[in-house]
């Protein structure tokens, strides 16, 4: 007889175990984001901005999420301005007081896709 493996992370005050699917964050049997293209930017100690332009030729403005990544001490802040359309997204960082200690930071994107399980 084989095992069946489960995957599953439920809302706090759930049990994984818990019958209904909207009790969840996670779980297997439903349609969960899918990354599609995932990438970085660098900017250089003393930027205060950095941007990225990704063509995704999707045919549909995605969901797509943005961070940055303080080289100092490795830290992410989701700071970003963005927008999309049916063929690319447009992101970038922007920081009012980018302290130089900070030694610069990476912007990094994550584009996800619709689809079956």
């Amino acid at each position: 007889m084989g095992v069946t493996y489960i995957a599953r992370i439920s809302k706090p005050g759930y049990s994984v175990y818990d019958p209904d699917p909207k009790n969840f964050s996670l779980r297997e049997d439903t349609n969960s984001p899918k990354a599609f293209i995932r990438g970085s930017v660098e900017a250089p100690p003393g930027s205060t901005s950095a941007s990225a332009t990704v063509t995704h030729n999707l045919g549909y403005k995605p969901f797509f999420l943005g961070y940055m990544v303080r080289k100092a001490n490795n830290r992410a802040i989701p700071v970003f301005r963005g927008s999309s359309d049916n063929n690319q997204i447009n992101i970038n960082s922007y920081w009012v007081e980018w302290p130089p200690s900070w030694g610069g930071y990476t912007l990094y994107y994550d584009i996800f896709y619709e689809g079956g399980a």
